[in-house]
């Protein structure tokens, strides 16, 4: 089984539409993986979506698409993931973590429960995996330094030349690919990726 420990950027993606949604979507579809996220993510894609709703670029998400998205992700908490809970020992060692790799005190914890799963994980004799899943560069450096498997949910496959790659964050223009002429943007209902997830991509990153 692959257990997915979704950050806050993560978990937005299945509430609203955004670079990265199409994979979010594919992650949720797989059948046997486990949904993990800590209660500071709970709050943060609270907030996340809240913001959402002010943002005028994205003129398809108003009250009513927040309603409904609140309410899932109320539902949600309760009944389809494992949420876990910060508690002293978790912010110690995020103290750590920030110290290491020079992360937000947000992601330093987000990190810290993940290797503490992940390390529950590996206890148990069976062939299980921990993934965390990420946009952000600096928790994807530093899960990865800790080894921990980390898997940048904004990948991307170009339907023309078949690169995979990861797009620039916040990109105005169109991103030519090396070696083909095809330009992508890479966001939101734009994306035209064929890049597709399988368990067996993920318990190789």
């Amino acid at each position: 089984m692959i257990h997915l420990f979704l950050d806050a950027c993560a978990l937005a993606r299945r509430y609203f539409t955004d670079t990265g949604s199409r994979n979010i979507g594919q992650l949720f579809a797989l059948d046997d993986a486990a949904n993990v996220t800590d209660i500071l993510a709970i709050a943060e894609t609270a907030g996340a979506l809240r913001a959402t709703l002010e943002d005028s670029r994205l003129g398809n998400f108003g009250r009513p698409q927040f309603d409904a998205a609140f309410a899932l992700l109320m539902n949600h908490w309760r009944a389809q993931y494992e949420v876990l809970q910060i508690d002293e020992r978790a912010a110690n060692d995020a103290a750590s973590l920030i110290f290491r790799h020079n992360l937000r005190g947000a992601d330093a914890l987000h990190l810290a429960l993940a290797l503490r799963y992940n390390a529950t994980v590996r206890s148990i004799p069976r062939e299980d995996a921990v993934v965390l899943v990420t946009s952000d560069p600096q928790l994807v450096s530093a899960a990865a330094a800790e080894g921990l498997k980390v898997f940048h949910f904004w990948r991307c496959q170009c339907p023309k030349c078949g690169l995979e790659f990861v797009p620039r964050k916040n990109a105005t223009t169109p991103q030519t690919h090396p070696g083909c002429d095809f330009s992508c943007r890479c966001g939101k209902d734009q994306c035209t990726s064929v890049y597709q997830i399988t368990e067996e991509k993920l318990m190789s990153v």
